[in-house]
């Protein structure tokens, strides 16, 4: 239902920037129009552009990782990296099904930190000295 509110709304504005740069946080708040899912939420506030800065490009980062650790699987997959991934799959596939996660600025940052610390240790070569 809300989804159809959202898209009425865009219908009302016809304002072909709406899809781009999104219609706006307060303007979803003030109307009441509580998505409750996370991508969809973003795609009417931010926009396509906003979307793909923020959550997009998390995602990017993270298949990114994903493959560096699937091509050098023997160096690459520890239990910390796989810790890492799995934890960041988790806090995306919840933000996909339910809403309000990826709002809150603790967990952007907390995101940040795991996806910076896994692809550290994706990318650099492993040189252990025993």
């Amino acid at each position: 239902m809300q989804f159809l509110i959202a898209q009425r709304l865009f219908d009302l504005n016809n304002n072909p920037l709406d899809k781009i740069a999104g219609i706006g946080f307060t303007t979803t708040r003030n109307g009441h129009l509580y998505t409750e899912q996370d991508f969809y939420a973003h795609y009417y506030t931010i926009g396509i552009s906003g979307s793909l800065l923020l959550i997009y490009s998390q995602l990017a980062i993270l298949l990114f990782c994903i493959i560096k650790v699937i091509i050098n699987l023997k160096n690459k997959l520890t239990f910390e990296n796989l810790v890492y991934i799995m934890s960041l799959l988790l806090i995306f596939i919840i933000a996909l099904v339910s809403a309000h996660v990826l709002d809150e600025l603790i967990v952007t940052i907390f995101i940040g930190f795991l996806l910076g610390q896994l692809l550290h240790n994706a990318t650099i070569s492993s040189t252990k000295e025993d």
